[in-house]
């Protein structure tokens, strides 16, 4: 199968994913290449009008991935001016992103939503997604999920409607072993998250002179990670 990466890469994370994902699906069997999004000058969150050097020509190709980072809690800006402008009608898609946070709603749910949202508009349907945390210390084993299941899937593609069902079956506990790391990592994050909120609540209750005060500090321990992220934007001056 002749499948395009199609990746927008500031810092050169997603590119680094993209090039592995390159390699195993180019060693299962596939004709893969790798168009780089290289836009003109600054792109700031929200700037309406994107020009790139070049648009990658994806017609040729039978399947594409989109990739790109998250930037401002949500789908970088040029990966969205570039998915509203291509015509992707009737192909088949999957995509990933790469985020700095731990935890995948600080921006990398909403940018996979921004993708597919965007795809099925024009006529595609997003049918594989991954989401890489970058800061997490389980990101290679993210990534190396993230690639076994693409090859998975356009390998179910490539296959005639008999050995697809075949494929399948024979993927399921793997898939099912997967599914239950997920749980139990899901499960440890929330704990953590959670022991969070109650340690920020004592420290907050404890340094309140009335009832309102201890409230408030009850309101301020449920999203202390927002304040957190407000403080550091705006020493950051973005």
């Amino acid at each position: 199968m002749k499948i395009g990466i199609v990746v927008y890469s500031q810092t050169g994370n997603t590119y680094t994913v993209a090039l592995k994902l390159q390699e195993r699906l180019s060693l299962a069997g596939h004709s893969v290449e790798i168009e780089r999004l290289s836009p003109i000058g600054e792109v700031h969150p929200g700037i309406k009008n994107v020009q790139f050097e070049r648009l990658p020509e994806i017609n040729n190709y039978e399947a594409l991935v989109f990739a790109s980072p998250v930037q401002g809690f949500t789908l970088a800006t040029p990966m969205k001016a570039y998915l509203k402008r291509e015509s992707i009608k009737q192909k088949k898609v999957a995509c990933f992103v790469t985020m700095f946070f731990p935890f995948s709603w600080m921006g990398g749910n909403r940018a996979i939503k921004k993708i597919k949202k965007i795809c099925e508009s024009k006529g595609a349907i997003v049918s594989k997604t991954g989401i890489i945390n970058w800061s997490s210390n389980k990101r290679n084993r993210q990534i190396v999920e993230l690639i076994e299941s693409f090859i998975d899937f356009f390998g179910i593609i490539r296959q005639s409607e008999g050995g697809e069902k075949m494929i399948e079956s024979n993927n399921m506990p793997i898939q099912n072993n997967q599914r239950r790391e997920e749980v139990k990592d899901k499960g440890f994050m929330g704990g953590v998250y959670f022991l969070t909120i109650i340690g920020a609540a004592i420290y907050f209750i404890q340094h309140s002179t009335s009832f309102w005060d201890g409230l408030l500090g009850i309101l301020k321990a449920l999203i202390w990670p927002l304040l957190v992220i407000y403080k550091i934007l705006g020493l950051l001056n973005l």
